[in-house]
């Protein structure tokens, strides 16, 4: 009865002009509170990818690969990625009076549905990307939300495969389980290290921890007297260039903008050696890999390059300035909301470094979104001329000037999947 209803509800929801992602799963929920049991019973392997950053493109990449590989899969690569999202896109992949099986189900799992997901399956794979203070009126500080994801992995016990960004030392916090390491070696040099970091301090001992190398935030190689020092990855980044990633032995090559996806494919690709997915599969998909969801999404309108990004924290917006001071833009676009999805607490623009932007040669910022004044004063306070910069609350008319040269959109969440529509109905 609840498949049959959320099925019910999420036609609906489509018939109406949304996008049904979670409702059909809040309404089977109530007619059983562990529906995820029943509805994943059937899947061999189940892969589940979380963190702050990264998480839907490290999905995207594991799910594209396995399809090409010609297994069998269902995924939320849509970004539903609450519990009731995922229970929604498994009663809207379910095939009512028919064989339900897949090889692998692929999942992004938000960081505080983490627990609750765990508690419905039986064995699975976690891959964690990286903890960086996020909505904070949602998750509170990092540290509520590692020991509630630390005491729901313990719960599994063997029936649980952790992969861990070993150059994060709040994943490695999650060392004490079965895992494997994945992280980039000393001498990759591609990232601009900011002024800010969550947390440089030991989590065993609470002594500073001591760095050779920094890659951004507190990701690097560190050690501390205590003993909690960055262990050897299995799968290592030794290599950037050209499009292509020396990954231990092997060269892959890859079509993916941003500087800060190495991680992400990285990780990705550790999930699938594991697999024995063959080399040239994974390469494949990274070459042909298609960014459609707004992570550097790039558009092509009136003979212009309109790039478009998520971003909800310091650390996001941190790496994003970094790739537009590598392309040819005159425009920059931010679009900020404060929604419950957006997270309400927008106090993290103060923390992000958005002095990079004063030595760029960018013409005009354009701010819109519910929180465009705050972001408006965050560029006015750090010494960009305010001559230079354009408010307007409404996302139509600012996309409109934006769009009249080549230009940057940095968008949180809610914005993001409206300028996505704005943008793609002009492109067509």
């Amino acid at each position: 009865m609840g498949i049959i209803l959320g099925k019910l509800a999420i036609a609906f929801s489509r018939f109406s002009g949304r996008k049904g992602t979670n409702i059909g799963g809040k309404i089977a929920l109530k007619f059983n509170k562990h529906i995820l049991r029943k509805l994943t019973a059937n899947i061999d392997e189940i892969i589940l990818v979380s963190g702050t950053n990264g998480k839907s493109t490290t999905t995207n990449i594991i799910a594209q690969t396995l399809s090409n590989s010609k297994a069998s899969i269902v995924s939320n690569i849509d970004g539903a990625n609450m519990y009731t999202g995922i229970v929604s896109t498994l009663i809207d992949n379910y095939k009512l009076g028919k064989n339900n099986h897949y090889q692998y189900g692929v999942f992004e799992v938000d960081e505080g549905s983490i627990p609750l997901v765990l508690n419905d399956l039986d064995k699975c794979s976690l891959v964690i990307t990286n903890f960086f203070r996020d909505q904070l009126d949602r998750y509170a500080e990092i540290d509520i939300i590692i020991d509630k994801i630390n005491n729901a992995v313990a719960l599994k016990g063997d029936d649980i495969k952790l992969y861990l960004n070993v150059d994060d030392p709040f994943c490695y916090r999650l060392r004490d389980y079965n895992f494997i390491g994945y992280g980039l070696d000393k001498k990759i040099d591609i990232f601009k290290e900011g002024t800010i970091s969550d947390s440089r301090y030991c989590a065993i001992c609470g002594r500073a921890l001591q760095y050779s190398k920094i890659f951004y935030g507190q990701l690097g190689h560190y050690t501390c007297e205590c003993g909690f020092n960055r262990p050897n990855p299995k799968y290592l980044l030794s290599n950037v260039s050209n499009e292509a990633l020396k990954i231990n032995n092997t060269i892959f090559h890859h079509h993916i903008m941003g500087s800060y996806n190495i991680y992400n494919i990285l990780a990705a690709i550790s999930v699938l050696k594991e697999m024995a997915i063959k080399d040239e599969i994974i390469e494949k998909t990274l070459v042909n890999f298609k960014t459609i969801d707004g992570r550097m999404q790039l558009l092509h309108l009136n003979n212009h390059q309109i790039y478009l990004n998520l971003v909800k924290n310091h650390a996001g917006m941190n790496l994003t300035l970094q790739e537009i001071s590598y392309l040819k833009v005159n425009h920059v676009c931010f679009l900020l909301n404060d929604y419950t999805a957006d997270g309400k607490d927008i106090s993290w623009i103060w923390d992000a470094d958005f002095e990079y932007l004063l030595n760029m040669d960018i013409k005009k910022f354009f701010i819109s979104g519910t929180r465009c004044y705050d972001m408006a004063l965050r560029l006015k306070n750090m010494g960009i001329d305010e001559h230079k910069i354009i408010v307007n609350p409404l996302f139509e008319t600012i996309i409109d000037l934006v769009i009249s040269d080549n230009a940057f959109i940095i968008a949180s969440y809610t914005a993001l999947w409206k300028a996505k529509k704005l943008l793609e109905a002009k492109e067509h």
